[in-house]
């Protein structure tokens, strides 16, 4: 008389699997699976541990050479993997690790071994699901860059402030240049003489203070943007440079108007900022009907012919 083989329960199976990973807290990969459940077969193991997996009991690592690991998930983990499949959590797990440099198809699927096709299916899902962002490089404009979809991109992946979908704003840079000139103008007609040298300067963080009060801006400027223009401006002669009192690395010098651009009687009246007297400068802005840029009363004034 023969007897019913009986198929082992599912959920008899993850139990044992839970505990498991409860004693080999660094992972179980596929000799521990043979070798504690060698009753099982290996079908019914690895479709309970998706289960788990997509459950968010189980999490999935790959080893630098590529062996698979499963482990108990961190009770305080991310619960936003939760109902992803093993693949997915996989190809997270990898973008995790590059961090914000992100990782091309070609480099996950040469981490993971999995077909390309497989890549591209996991990332499209997650993307769908605001888990990963695609970024594409500065110079590269066909080439796809995937990360986490939190994070922002390094600097060596981003065109930079001064740049637009269409390439370099130079309309951009021309206005900040005004800025920066109209603000240290200000500060040398406020100075008690045209030379005065401490009152008529300006460090970094208070151009950087005025740029961003003056609205042209519709992103924030570090001091290395600020920096940039500086130096731009010092080397057309618009600007100069004196060692600053602070060490700091923003304010380790100061910026004033070149002597060239001073009026030689010291009268700044006949060099009065435009926008002083303006009636719509309240109004002004970069992106509204009344700009800053292609004004033809501030390029004047910028360039001293006003």
């Amino acid at each position: 008389m023969s007897t019913a083989t009986v198929k082992p329960d599912p959920g008899d199976i993850q139990t044992r699997l839970l505990n498991l990973a409860g004693q080999l807290p660094a992972g179980i990969n596929q000799a521990a699976l043979r070798s504690h459940l060698s009753d099982l077969p290996m079908d019914r193991i690895i479709q309970c541990i998706n289960q788990l997996t997509q459950s968010g009991k189980l999490e999935v690592l790959q080893t630098a050479n590529r062996e698979l690991l499963w482990r108990l998930r961190d009770a305080s983990a991310d619960r936003r993997l939760d109902g992803l499949d093993t693949k997915e959590v996989m190809v997270y797990e990898q973008l995790r690790a590059f961090g914000n440099k992100g990782a091309s198809a070609q480099q996950l699927q040469s981490r993971s071994a999995m077909p390309q096709r497989e890549i591209g299916k996991c990332l499209n899902s997650l993307e769908a699901k605001k888990l990963v962002k695609t970024v594409r490089p500065v110079g590269h404009a066909k080439k796809k860059i995937f990360m986490l979809f939190e994070l922002e991109p390094d600097a060596s992946l981003q065109a930079g402030t001064f740049f637009s979908g269409e390439g370099f704003d130079q309309e951009f840079v021309d206005v900040l240049c005004q800025q920066c000139t109209l603000y240290l103008r200000r500060k040398a007609e406020a100075a008690a003489t045209p030379a005065a040298t401490t009152s008529a300067s300006a460090t970094l963080e208070e151009v950087q203070q005025f740029i961003g009060q003056s609205r042209v801006s519709t992103v924030a400027l570090s001091l290395d943007d600020i920096r940039r223009v500086l130096r731009a401006l010092t080397l057309e002669g618009v600007v100069e440079t004196r060692p600053g009192p602070y060490a700091g690395a923003g304010s380790s010098c100061l910026y004033r108007l070149a002597r060239s651009q001073l009026p030689a009687s010291g009268d700044f009246g006949a060099v009065r900022v435009p926008c002083v007297s303006c009636p719509v400068a309240p109004d002004c802005r970069i992106g509204g009907e009344i700009s800053p840029i292609g004004c033809v009363y501030l390029t004047d004034w910028a360039k001293g012919q006003f």
